[in-house]
C-alpha cells in the first residue's frame, strides 16, 4: 500500500512539473543545445580538424553522461 501511495506522488509531481511549462526550459531545451555543439563537433571530426577533442569534450561537459564517464 505504500508503495502505490509513492508511486501516486511520483506521478503527480511528474504531471504537475509537465504542465507547469518548465519542461522544456528545464529538461529539454539545453539538451538540444548541447545536440547542436556535438553536431558541429562531428563536422570537425570529419573534416580532420585537430581542434575536435575540445569540442567533443565541451559538448559532453553536461549531465548527459555521469563524472565517472567524463575523466578526461
Amino acid at each position: 500500500m505504500a508503495e502505490s501511495n509513492l508511486w501516486e506522488e511520483y506521478l503527480d509531481r511528474a504531471r504537475e512539473f509537465i504542465t507547469s511549462g518548465r519542461m522544456d526550459p528545464e529538461e529539454i531545451d539545453y539538451k538540444l543545445a548541447i545536440g547542436k555543439d556535438l553536431s558541429r563537433a562531428r563536422d570537425v571530426v570529419l573534416a580532420s580538424n585537430i581542434e575536435w577533442p575540445e569540442l567533443v569534450k565541451k559538448g559532453l561537459s553536461t549531465n548527459l553522461m555521469t563524472w565517472r564517464m567524463r575523466k578526461c
